[in-house]
């Protein structure tokens, strides 16, 4: 049934345990680009048509997720599928508020600009759509998929990384929620599923001496209701856990030059907190820290830090809980993928592979490195 599931890599003894971030850079090239490529178009050859949820293609990409994980790796870490009851009533309240809060702006600004109530229809539209929506969802349970694996010298010391693997297609011109149509999403969110495969993949070799975990989020494009899920029972549930970070990947494989407003390419960004809030140090040294053990790899990008607010405010949810949280994700200010966003052509062929894998490189050298305890 799925395609490209064979176990890529076996490492030495030697390598499984390197000595220094210079070692470990071979090490991590273990995977190479055409690897990272073919992961990314086997995930969304096997999810075809779409992943909205309700979609055959939503259980199809669970699925090879899960049979990936298992065919991929040696079993050194745990794969577990955590199910949770969306609450939809609150998710459908939640639409409405957003809508008046909107219409509210609106009203109290007393503008005639045309272009604003081209706007108000758009969030009309999708509002209303999205409700009808989630009414027939009603019963439809969502599925996290979390991979672990246990440090053998800080196994209390965690790091967690996500990404969301559903999809959510919206037309461009009515802006109305379109549950039966094709999107491949490839750089929402096929890139950072393709990434957090491949760095499972090459984890799962490693002698890690602090512990990870990897959580595949059902429901991100859905009020976040995954994520929120997971963090409700995961800060319940282990609150003896010393966890350094939160790391969420989204829409790392578009990369231009001629639309970029800085005009290079490699120009992907960190979202970290505002300068005024309480995690911002925190974050800002988790950032430097990384960047330096990611030296000994990184060429093409940098991620540069920006405290502007991302697109999809829920990411920082562990925020909540005073866990430093950065968001790595393409420049949604100078290079946005907006044309192909939540569309039918989200195509694979669109992307930068070359940022893509430099994006897994930086991810899987820095991550790597604290994890080793180097």
């Amino acid at each position: 049934m799925f395609s490209h599931l064979s176990h890529a890599i076996s490492l030495r003894d030697y390598d499984k345990a390197p000595r220094s971030g210079s070692h470990l850079s071979k090490v991590v090239k273990k995977i190479e680009k055409e690897d990272l490529h073919k992961n990314l178009l086997s995930f969304i050859k096997n999810s075809r048509p779409s992943r909205m949820i309700t979609s055959k293609g939503h259980k199809s990409a669970r699925e090879y997720i899960v049979k990936y994980i298992n065919s991929k790796t040696n079993k050194s870490g745990q794969v577990s599928i955590d199910s949770f009851s969306p609450d939809f009533p609150e998710l459908i309240d939640s639409y409405k508020l957003k809508l008046s809060k909107i219409k509210a702006s609106l009203e109290a600004n007393k503008s005639k600009d045309q272009s604003k109530d081209k706007e108000l229809l758009k969030v009309q539209n999708f509002t209303k759509s999205s409700i009808d929506f989630f009414k027939k969802s009603q019963g439809l349970k969502g599925h996290n998929i979390v991979w672990e694996k246990t440090g053998s010298d800080k196994p209390d010391e965690y790091l967690i990384l996500g990404a969301n693997y559903d999809t959510m297609n919206i037309d461009q011109l009515s802006y109305e929620l379109k549950p039966d149509s094709k999107q491949p999403g490839a750089d929402n969110n096929g890139s950072g599923v393709s990434v957090l495969l491949s760095l499972i993949e090459l984890l799962s070799e490693l002698e890690l001496k602090r512990s990870i975990m990897i959580v595949f989020f059902d429901f991100g494009e859905v009020g976040q209701l995954g994520l929120k899920s997971f963090y409700n029972k995961y800060i319940d549930d282990n609150k003896s856990k010393k966890i350094k970070a939160y790391f969420h990947l989204k829409m790392l494989g578009h990369d231009s030059k001629i639309n970029d407003k800085k005009k290079r390419y490699g120009n992907m960004l960190a979202y970290t907190s505002h300068n005024s809030q309480k995690l911002f140090e925190k974050e800002s040294s988790i950032l430097k820290e990384f960047y330096k053990y990611a030296r000994f790899i990184n060429k093409r990008v940098r991620f540069d830090q920006s405290t502007k607010d991302f697109i999809y405010p829920d990411s920082s949810y562990f925020r909540r809980a005073d866990i430093p949280t950065i968001i790595f994700s393409q420049d949604i200010e100078n290079d946005y993928n907006k044309k192909r966003i939540n569309t039918e052509n989200d195509f694979p062929e669109t992307l930068n592979i070359k940022t893509l894998y430099a994006s897994y490189k930086y991810l899987a050298q820095a991550t790597s490195h604290w994890l080793l305890d180097l």
